[in-house]
């Protein structure tokens, strides 16, 4: 059986991701249209603005699914097997529910795990490469990892970026799919860019146009005290939330 990911951004997530997350023993079928097609260690798939997507939908597809998902043992198994990402998926809910912050907050936040900043990307550090080939298991450089078979390598993201806010500035590293957001197209497209003898000049412009776009991103702090963070997401913002926010924050400070 092969699988695919999709994966669910701002009203998807919020909606019916919190849905499936509550559903997690159910066997539910999602119908989708108008998804953006990525490229992401196989075909992945993701929400975008003008998606339409639908969970059991009333047509005789969806019969069938759920007939195969009840007649075949595989599947069965498989289910059984994801909910030992209880887990896993509980640390995703507490991504969701960061504390929301500023960047000059961060000292200050260092007392929970996870929290959420509103931030332009500044620059993007195009001196090294901004991709290298990883290993399929464990994500290190290929020819550094002695577990896994180089010739299974694949191309990954790795890119250096400066964030801020209105009142400070943050470098961090951002990996895969998370980087690809910020770059805004898979690795095929920058290999092909960047296949000629002007191909740094491509680059330099390219990523140039990227610059200053606002994004949520979700930050780990490793522990207390601990000055190095990790990104624990990256989202498109959500606009009517940052409207509650900041108008919660006005009327906290007109009090």
């Amino acid at each position: 059986m092969e699988t695919m990911r999709l994966t669910l951004w701002e009203g998807f997530a919020h909606d019916q991701g919190r849905f499936l997350f509550n559903e997690l023993n159910q066997d539910h079928v999602l119908g989708a249209s108008m998804v953006s097609v990525g490229s992401y260690y196989g075909t992945c798939l993701s929400t975008v603005g003008r998606t339409r997507l639908f969970i059991d939908p009333d047509i005789d597809e969806t019969d069938d699914l759920h007939g195969w998902y009840a007649d075949d043992g595989y599947v069965q198994k498989h289910i059984s097997w994801s909910q030992i990402l209880t887990n896993s998926i509980s640390e995703m809910e507490m991504v969701f529910n960061a504390k929301r912050i500023k960047l000059n907050q961060f000292t200050a936040a260092h007392n929970v795990k996870y929290f959420r900043v509103l931030a332009k990307v500044l620059s993007i550090d195009s001196s090294m490469p901004i991709w290298y080939e990883s290993c399929a298991q464990h994500l290190r450089r290929a020819d550094m990892c002695v577990e896994c078979d180089p010739s299974f390598s694949r191309p990954r993201y790795r890119i250096n970026i400066k964030i801020g806010d209105a009142t400070n500035t943050m470098s961090v590293t951002l990996f895969g799919q998370y980087a690809e957001m910020i770059i805004g197209c898979p690795i095929s497209s920058i290999q092909a860019m960047t296949d000629n003898e002007f191909g740094d000049y491509f680059l330099e412009e390219y990523l140039s146009e990227r610059l200053m776009n606002t994004f949520t991103f979700i930050l780990h702090v490793l522990e207390i005290g601990n000055d190095d963070i990790i990104v624990a997401s990256v989202l498109q913002v959500r606009w009517e939330e940052e409207f509650y926010y900041l108008t919660r924050e006005m009327r906290g400070q007109s009090n």
